[in-house]
């Protein structure tokens, strides 16, 4: 009995990274496209965002079936982002985003599975708060986190059309520097991204059963501790 939970818990440790080294493979580009679509989202996320200033953008799409409803607020400088499928399933997550002049860019989400705060380079930061169901709620955290980050640098917005290329062109320099910071390259003909051994070992682990429980329940706790020091509650 005891074997077999053992390797219940450890086999997706070790046969995981042989799969992701030997078959596993990622796009070279993102590759986010517009749509020509024009009717709005349907739901309550829209409406709100609209109570909140937003007006619809447009949509993007990429070959996996992601497909996200972009909102813009030129007042405040802001965008918006509902992510409302992935493959044949609906989400209906949202992600505030605000980019400055530097290059710089803030994302705040409320998805369930990603960590607390990540990285898609030094000139990208992402905050995630799961507990999170309130379109305003998370939208007032966004914007004091966004104060913080005011000392040198001044947000940018383009209108509906451009942001949603400002959208996608930075896009592929996240998505490229993820590539090569989560450990994996180029394949010889240059058009996939492959595993390195350090790569598959990293992928594998960070996507077992036991480490995404882990990382949910550590970053709902550095979400609420960063709601503490905001001084919101929810």
């Amino acid at each position: 009995m005891l074997i077999i939970v053992a390797g219940i818990i450890f086999a997706p440790y070790l046969y995981g990274p042989f799969l992701l080294y030997f078959r596993g493979s990622e796009p070279v580009l993102a590759n986010w496209k517009f749509l020509n679509e024009t009717d709005e989202p349907v739901g309550a996320r829209s409406s709100e965002l609209k109570t909140l200033g937003f007006k619809f953008a447009g949509y993007l799409q990429t070959r996996t079936g992601m497909r996200i409803g972009y909102f813009v607020h030129p007042r405040n400088k802001d965008s918006a982002e509902i992510i409302l499928g992935l493959f044949s399933g609906r989400l209906d997550m949202l992600v505030f985003k605000t980019r400055f002049n530097d290059e710089f860019a803030l994302e705040v989400g409320s998805s369930p599975n990603v960590p607390f705060r990540g990285a898609g380079n030094p000139r990208f930061h992402a905050f995630n708060f799961p507990q999170l169901t309130s379109t305003a709620v998370l939208y007032q955290v966004h914007l004091k986190l966004k104060e913080q980050y005011l000392d040198s640098r001044r947000p940018e917005i383009a209108d509906s059309r451009a942001e949603l290329f400002e959208f996608a062109r930075k896009a592929e320099e996240v998505h490229a520097w993820r590539m090569l910071a989560w450990g994996l390259q180029l394949n010889r003909d240059r058009d996939r991204f492959v595993y390195t051994a350090t790569g598959a070992i990293r992928a594998a682990w960070r996507t077992s059963w036991l480490t995404t429980a882990l990382r949910k329940w550590w970053t709902l706790s550095q979400a609420r501790r960063k709601m503490k020091e905001l001084g919101i509650t929810a």
